[in-house]
Order: structure tokens, then sequence, then C-alpha cells
């Protein structure tokens, strides 16, 4: 009888001790909730706090965020304050380039990125001339530049031409003007960079091309690269000029068909000898030294004289489509190639070249070095001959095709080119461009500007692999910083009181 009193009065003891155990334990609980709610809390925080090229993955398979290796050596260098003003709205922002920019400025302490509402500050921009929203003015204490939207995209001409001349085949096929619209180069980097080095840069160069003989103009592709590498374009008669402008960092004579005068010989002699760069593309089809000796006593008195015939190769490896006269022939190592790794890698197209040799009895301070040249195996047959075999009284041997003339003392620089495919966009189908970088390294190389500038632009016409859209993106975000953490804090309240009622 005591031990059943006993056990009676033990068991509101045992009651007790096992609620209070139900209550650490649903304390305990409720505990571990909260410390998941608060980490996800910090993780939010800490990943806001993460630079956008940790946090931002690019899955558009197009490496559209990507920033080249170009651009962060050239930001690894930057001295100077520079504010990129994003001009936009809430409503109308590209998320692409708001990406893109916030990648970029997180690569420099020097970049400054800042949203500019048109509405609010009209001032800012009829002063930098801002023509559409997503363009982006560039600013440091020297100067501004302004990119539009459209120079940050670029379109297919040829489908739009195709959408209004084709419109109902368009329609049944399910294309909209939209489609048609669609950008093909998304060209930022390119852009920016080159925006950036523009309004940082001392001194912009200035190239002049002479006219007024007859010159071959330079093709619209050159007027993009002459943008790209921040060298100023201009023409330059010295029939009419009678000089040549303080401001000229070289002259561009582009294939004359007739000489320049004694005046214009005396006026580009002494532009060379006070350090003066001319950069010099001569045709087979135009040129000859009984034709142009004015021309020819120019180049002799950088240490240069011309091959008279068309070069031919004789080495089956370095000519192409069974045509002798269309050589293909690497690059060499020179002023010109010092940015372009392993130039011997790379290999250019000339047609109907003559060959340039360096001058006899030559007395000046110049040297003269190859940028290109043939085999040895090469030879010369006359301007109007049919392609034949070698004989033994043809110019044999290595032939330069081009060269560069250079004074150490002075920082004088004459290049010359034998034919005009260097810088012909026809040659560009044959060996990707080579021809056209080539040229436009001699400019840059006798101007002292980093070629290198010119970034590949990222081509974004074909579909893309996997793209995350904004609507996707906003769901990712609403289930990460909001769905995940209610749903842990609904489940943790759960356990909590199904405890607290047992």
């Amino acid at each position: 009888m005591n031990e059943m009193n006993n056990f009676n009065n033990a068991m509101p003891e045992k009651t007790d001790s096992g609620k209070k155990r139900r209550l650490r334990m649903g304390s305990f609980s409720l505990v571990i909730m909260l410390a998941v709610i608060v980490a996800a809390v910090v993780v939010n925080l800490i990943v806001g706090a993460i630079p956008s090229e940790y946090r931002t993955f690019d899955l558009t398979g197009k490496g559209m965020y990507e920033i080249s290796d170009e651009t962060v050596e050239f930001l690894d260098s930057l001295e100077e304050d520079v504010t990129i003003y994003f001009v936009t709205t809430q409503d109308t922002m590209d998320k692409t380039i708001s990406i893109f920019l916030e990648r970029y400025g997180a690569l420099s302490s020097h970049i400054k990125v800042e949203e500019k509402d048109p509405d609010e500050d009209p001032a800012f921009i009829d002063e930098h001339n801002v023509q559409s929203v997503n363009s982006l003015v560039v600013v440091s204490e020297k100067r501004s530049d302004t990119i539009d939207s459209s120079d940050i995209y670029e379109y297919s001409e040829d489908v739009l031409n195709e959408y209004y001349n084709n419109y109902y085949y368009f329609l049944m096929n399910g294309v909209s003007l939209e489609d048609a619209y669609s950008p093909d180069i998304f060209d930022a980097d390119n852009e920016i960079t080159s925006a950036i080095d523009y309004v940082t840069t001392d001194v912009i160069p200035v190239a002049y091309t002479l006219t007024g003989h007859g010159e071959i103009a330079l093709g619209d592709v050159f007027d993009n690269f002459f943008d790209s590498v921040n060298i100023v374009k201009r023409e330059l008669s010295l029939l009419t000029a009678g000089e040549i402008p303080g401001d000229a960092n070289v002259i561009i004579i582009n294939n004359p068909s007739s000489d320049m005068t004694d005046a214009e010989l005396e006026t580009l002699t002494s532009y060379i000898d006070g350090g003066g760069s001319v950069v010099l593309v001569t045709d087979i089809t135009s040129y000859s030294s009984e034709k142009l000796p004015n021309l020819t006593k120019l180049a002799a008195h950088c240490g240069m004289a011309p091959v008279e015939g068309v070069v031919l190769e004789g080495d089956e490896n370095r000519y192409a489509n069974g045509d002798k006269r269309l050589l293909v022939e690497p690059m060499l190592e020179s002023k010109v190639t010092e940015e372009i790794e392993n130039p011997t890698g790379y290999v250019v197209a000339i047609s109907g070249s003559h060959a340039i040799k360096e001058a006899e009895g030559y007395e000046g301070t110049m040297t003269v070095s190859p940028i290109i040249e043939t085999s040895g195996s090469a030879y010369v047959i006359g301007p109007k001959e049919a392609v034949r075999d070698k004989n033994d009284d043809d110019v044999t041997g290595t032939l330069m095709l081009g060269a560069i003339s250079e004074d150490a003392n002075t920082g004088a620089a004459f290049v010359w080119y034998g034919s005009s495919y260097i810088n012909s966009e026809e040659s560009s189908m044959l060996v990707g461009y080579n021809d056209l970088t080539l040229y436009g390294y001699s400019i840059t190389a006798v101007c002292d500007r980093p070629a290198t500038l010119v970034i590949d632009s990222v081509n974004v016409g074909q579909p893309a692999a996997l793209l995350m859209t904004e609507g996707a993106g906003t769901a990712l975000k609403i289930i990460i910083q909001y769905v995940i953490p209610i749903a842990v804090l609904a489940a943790g309240f759960a356990v909590w009181l199904r405890r607290r009622l047992r």
C-alpha cells in the first residue's frame, strides 16, 4: 500500500519533468528555426555585396558579359578617374547593358558607374548630345565621349532589307519586325574601353590622308578602325594647303595614280626629316618609278626603292588558288607587328605586288627592315607579262612586299606596301582580315597608339544555348529570398507546435 502511494506520489513529478523536457526541445527547435532565418538573411546580404562578376552567371551561351583580356590589361593600367553615366529609366533600362556595366566597373577602382534619368537632368542630355535611352556618357577631367545605344548593338541591314522587300513572305513564316530588328552584335566591351581610352589620353593623334593625285579612299571599315583606336582621320591636299598641319602624326598615301609636285615632295621630305611618318601603298596597275618619279624620290629619301615588275612565288606553299601572283606570306616581327603575339603564325594575301628593296648607295639615317617578304623561290616578271616559269635573267630570291624604314633619333617612319591588296576588303575573304589588321597596325604603330584596343564584338545573332529571361530571373530571386526562408520558418513552427502539444 505504501509502495502504491509512493508510485502515485511520483507521477506528477514525472509528468512535470516530461513537460519541461518537451518545452526545452520546442525552444531548441525555435532557436534553430530563427538561426536558419537569420542565416538566410545574412547570406542574401553577403551575396548582394559580392561583385557582379562573381554572382551573375552568363547563361546566354554567347559570353556577352565576359570582359576581354585586352580590357582587363587596359584597366589594370588605368590611373585616372572615369565616370560612366548610364542614361536610362527604370522602365526603359536595358538589363544586359546594366549587368555588363556592373561587371565592367568592378574591374577598376577608377571606374564609377552611375544611372542618369534623362527626365530629371535634361541639361546633361543636351550637353552631351544624348540621342536615345540606354546610351552611355563617359567622362574624365580631360574630356567626355557619348556612346549611343545603337553603337552598342549592331543590326543586320541585310535582314531588315529582306524584311521590307519580302514582307508577306516573312509574315507567312511568322517573322515579326521585332525579330528582324534583333541585334547581331553586342559591342559594349569595345565601345566602352575605346571611350575610356579616348577620355584619358593626353593627345589624340591625327592621321591625314593625302588627296589630289587620284588616291583611293580608304573603306568604311577603316572609319570604324580609326574610331576604335581613337585616331582622328582628316583629308589633306598639299596643293591647296601648301603645308602639313602641325598636329599630323602620319600622312597616308593610298595608291596614287599621278605624281606629286616638286613642292609637295619638298614638304613631305621636310616633314619626315622633322620626325613625321608616312604610310604608302602603291599598286603595279598605277605605279612605276617612271610614271611617279617624285614619289619614288620620297621613298629613296627613306632608303627604299621599287623593284619594277610583278612578284611571283616559286614555292607552291606560298601562293593560292594555283595563281603564282596571289601570294600568301607570313607576317614578320617588326615595329608594325609588336602588338601581335607570334606574328609569324599569321599570313597575309598579296596579289599583283611589286617588290621593295633597300636603295643602293643610301647614306641617310633611316634603317630599312621587312614587314612581309617572299620565300627564296620568288621571282619578278614584267608588269604586263603572263604568268610563266622563272628565267635565268629574272630578279629572284627573298623579296620584300612590305617594309618599314625608321629613324631611331627622330622617330620618323616610312611604311611601304607594294600592293593595294593590303587594305582591300577583297583580301579579307582569303585570310580573315589579316591584311586589314596589318595595315591598321602600321598606322597605329607610327602613331604610338595601342591597336590591341580593337576588341572582338560578341555575335548574338544565333539562338542562345541557354537563355534566362527577366521573368525567370525574378522568379528565382523570389524563391531564394522569400519562398525558401518562409518555408523553413513554417516547417520549424509546425515542428515546434507539434512537440508543444504532446
